[in-house]
């Protein structure tokens, strides 16, 4: 007589904005159950890479599964399965524990660096994705899982597959940001460090959730609730013209958001300052200008590396009653496609003040000193030297 299988619950949460928070409460949903699209389930996904022998795994599903059969993905991925007290840490044992199954890989889950997370409409998932490194060089591939043309593959080879093999569509930002690093990837790996206790970072949206949540419920028509601006940029550094941006928001709202993009990122050439880093340089400047903001609500935007990804994902953490201020065209246009109202441009000189010229003239001994609010603030706090030595 054969051998019921075990029934396997997965982890469903509620939000993304519960996850954006820490909270990791999760209801056991049957496996065979998980196309629920009223529940959105927890799944996570993991790339590897060899320092030593410069190669990353990659996996190729099997020709058997029923989604993505016979495509390449990442180096190892799955549904994360339902328990009590759930944290990140726990999510990292799962993928560890994946990897061993799938390609016979350990992993220490220590080793294990959060990169992102989003929310994938079309799947009802959010997914969280690590990083890691490893000095092994052999796979021992679960043929019921995955083919065996798993395994090491050098950055030349990976290019070239991106373009001839067939990927799942998801993976394919990803693996050209971390190709994009390899010759450095210590730096990359560095430049997460600060993310990895992401939740310290969510008072501004707890905040913003409780505040929006009042303002809602004080007006008769909650189709008349009033908008508030969100302010997108990365702020590396903030300058003159983010502050003008500010200034003209001011005039017609007292109350904003400040969503500062790329937040999982610090410490390397693009992306010098940390999100603590730039939320304080930022406040202290809309303080020193006498804004007079009633609410300001700071909220880290990680980046997601799936443009039209990370434009629903913002519009699920903050719902609909937000416009957009930017002069990001790019930023505009997903906006836009989102269905998002967006705010007409800021007139200030975008060849002077942007974010490039200041790092680059920082770093070249310029005079990058005009082009910000407060150089003496900046220079006080290190900013100055840590953008310097924030180079590839």
């Amino acid at each position: 007589m054969k051998r019921a299988e075990k029934q396997e619950y997965l982890a469903a949460v509620r939000s993304l904005q519960d996850i954006y928070m820490g909270n990791f409460e999760n209801e056991a949903v049957p496996r065979n159950a998980h196309n629920d699209a009223s529940r959105l389930h927890l799944v996570a996904g993991l790339y590897v890479y060899n320092p030593v022998t410069r190669k990353f795994l990659v996996q190729q599903r099997s020709t058997t599964k029923k989604t993505f059969p016979g495509q390449f993905t990442d180096s190892a991925s799955g549904h994360i399965m339902a328990r009590a007290g759930m944290t990140l840490d726990t999510i990292k044992q799962e993928m560890c524990r994946e990897l061993a199954e799938e390609v016979g890989i350990e992993a220490d889950p220590g080793a294990l660096f959060l990169w992102t997370f989003f929310q994938d409409p079309s799947e009802s998932e959010i997914k969280f994705i690590f990083v890691a490194t490893s000095d092994a060089t052999r796979v021992t591939p679960d043929l019921a899982e995955v083919t065996d043309r798993t395994g090491w593959y050098e950055a030349a080879e990976l290019r070239s597959m991106l373009g001839s093999e067939r990927f799942v569509k998801q993976v394919v930002g990803l693996w050209d940001v971390l190709l994009q690093n390899e010759a450095q990837f210590s730096v990359f790996m560095n430049s997460l460090v600060p993310w990895q206790n992401y939740w310290n970072w969510s008072g501004g949206l707890r905040d913003y959730l409780v505040w929006r949540a009042a303002v809602d419920a004080n007006v008769e028509d909650a189709h008349r609730a009033r908008r508030i601006p969100l302010f997108l940029g990365r702020f590396q550094p903030f300058h003159r013209g983010h502050l003008r941006c500010l200034e003209a928001i001011r005039q017609r709202s007292g109350d904003v958001i400040a969503g500062i993009g790329s937040a999982q990122y610090s410490r390397d050439a693009r992306n010098p300052l940390t999100y603590d880093e730039r939320r304080d340089l930022m406040q202290h400047c809309i303080d020193r200008a006498g804004l007079d903001f009633e609410h300001v609500f700071f909220v880290p935007i990680p980046d997601v590396h799936q443009e039209h990804v990370w434009m629903q994902n913002i519009k699920l953490l903050l719902g609909d009653n937000v416009y957009i201020h930017s002069n990001n065209d790019w930023v505009r246009g997903l906006g836009i496609a989102a269905g998002i109202h967006v705010a007409d441009k800021v007139s200030f000189e975008m060849a002077t003040y942007n974010g490039s010229r200041v790092r680059d003239l920082v770093r070249g001994g310029g005079n990058w000193q005009a082009l910000v609010p407060d150089a003496s603030y900046m220079s006080r706090r290190g900013l100055v030297t840590i953008i310097q030595q924030s180079m590839k």
